[in-house]
């Protein structure tokens, strides 16, 4: 695959974004990284004037290279931040989620652009979460079992509720 041999020589390839699209991209590559089991590559979208991510597995057709030393990467390269909350199609809802103390030091710290709507006397923080998939936002909030609360929207929190009482009847 030519995008890891584009970074190496800051060439701007062309690529087709997904197999459902016909839109082909012009990208400076800046990065090449493996996350959740998904290989991404960040850069500098031409096209959109933008950095941008793309899901290797989700380009479509041939990719060429542009020309060698095309660009030069900036120093500071971000990494593929994966939100599984944010991930879905749709407008946004926001979310409210409380972190006690014991995890909430270590969150903030894994992801620092996380909205803190709230900090609690005790150190535990209220958290605002942009929310495109329900399941994506219940996975964050039980990856944290006891130590998180879903606080709304109250559609969102009985969703949570009736999926866990699921497990409850499964067991009866």
């Amino acid at each position: 695959f030519p995008t890891r041999r584009s970074s190496d020589l800051r060439e701007a390839p062309r690529l087709a974004e997904r197999p459902d699209r016909h839109d082909v991209r012009k990208l400076e590559p800046h990065r090449l990284q493996y996350e959740q089991g998904q290989w991404y590559v960040s850069g500098h979208d031409l096209d959109r004037d933008a950095t941008r991510s793309f899901r290797l597995d989700r380009v479509a057709g041939p990719v060429t290279a542009g020309d060698a030393g095309a660009f030069t990467p900036p120093d500071d390269l971000p990494g593929v931040r994966l939100r599984p909350w944010e991930l879905g199609p749709g407008p946004a809802e926001t979310a409210h989620v409380l972190l006690e103390p014991t995890v909430a030091a270590s969150v903030l710290a894994e992801d620092p652009e996380l909205t803190v709507s709230a900090t609690q006397p005790d150190g535990s923080v209220v958290i605002e979460l942009e929310v495109r998939n329900p399941a994506g936002l219940r996975s964050f909030v039980l990856s944290h079992l006891e130590h998180a609360e879903l606080l709304d929207p109250p559609g969102h929190r009985r969703d949570l509720i009736d999926w866990l009482k699921g497990f409850e009847r499964l067991s009866s």
